[in-house]
């Protein structure tokens, strides 16, 4: 902007909804200002408004209406930026934390140790350990007495 330029700037203050100025044709962006007054490089008004449309809006007119979702500045308002600027003074590689390698534990299990012997030996183990289960506790019934060993 030019340093001779005229200002107007309307703020809409509103954090939930846009603001629509119906008698000057202009939607105002929540937590955004415009220059009302703002020219365009050729030197024509940027929203087409005249310096009496702008007064009577202000008097009765729809940002009359709106004034407690809009404000009206002389002067530009501050912008703020959420960047912040840090002066790099340290390396980024001095401050990384070295990690030790987690450590993996391979625990003993003694009850699933099997002593070395032949395939046989097992096989015969555990057809013992079969018929044992299949046995009644109580053989009360003759059915029961007889255990079949041809499974």
């Amino acid at each position: 902007m030019r340093p001779n330029e005229e200002e107007l700037w309307i703020t809409n203050v509103n954090r939930f909804q846009d603001i629509s100025l119906g008698d000057l044709g202009i939607t105002i962006r929540r937590g955004k200002s415009l220059n009302l007054l703002a020219k365009k490089k050729n030197g024509l008004s940027l929203y087409n408004l005249t310096r009496k449309q702008i007064e009577d809006s202000i008097k009765s007119g729809s940002i009359f209406k709106k004034s407690n979702h809009v404000k009206i500045r002389l002067v530009a308002p501050p912008v703020f930026t959420n960047r912040i600027e840090v002066a790099k003074t340290f390396d980024v590689s001095s401050i990384r934390t070295v990690r030790k390698p987690p450590e993996i534990e391979n625990p003993e299990f003694p009850d699933l140790d099997i002593d070395e012997g032949s395939a046989e030996d097992f096989a015969a183990e555990n057809a013992e350990m079969d018929a044992s289960d299949r046995a009644p506790v109580l053989p009360v019934d003759p059915i029961f007495k007889r255990v079949n060993d041809d499974e």
